[in-house]
């Protein structure tokens, strides 16, 4: 996912993916802030301060949130960046998505753990019965 907001935290440009993450049309999002298209409150707080800290001051902050979305809830890593013009000064910030995956995957670990187990067990099961015999 990528995004570009001016510095009154509207939206200038959002990737396709966004359709995916808020079952929303992407020109949607186009002109208005995260507070005008009804994001969560708490998120939206979050959100401005840190996009206000990458085009007041120009730095690449990267941050972690989890947003409910179409699916259930993600989780995000996203990196937020100034984008500057010829004369070194901030005119947008930026978001890319680092990393992104649903709740659901975060139980996988622990389906693999007894996939793992329940294979090992059939493996083992045939030679402790061979050597009982």
């Amino acid at each position: 996912m990528i995004a570009l907001f001016d510095r009154e935290l509207r939206h200038r440009f959002v990737s396709e993916s966004i359709e995916r993450v808020t079952g929303r049309p992407r020109l949607e999002f186009i002109g208005k802030t995260n507070r005008e298209l009804g994001m969560p409150p708490e998120l939206c707080a979050r959100w401005d301060g840190t996009l206000k800290r990458v085009i007041e001051r120009g730095e690449i902050v990267h941050d972690k949130f989890d947003f409910p979305g179409t699916g259930g809830v993600r989780h995000f890593e996203v990196t937020l960046e100034p984008e500057l013009d010829d004369n070194g000064a901030v005119v947008q910030g930026r978001i890319h998505r680092r990393e992104q995956y649903s709740q659901s995957l975060c139980r996988l670990p622990t389906s693999l753990t007894a996939i793992g187990h329940q294979r090992t067990t059939w493996l083992t099961e045939p030679r402790v019965a061979a050597r009982a015999s």
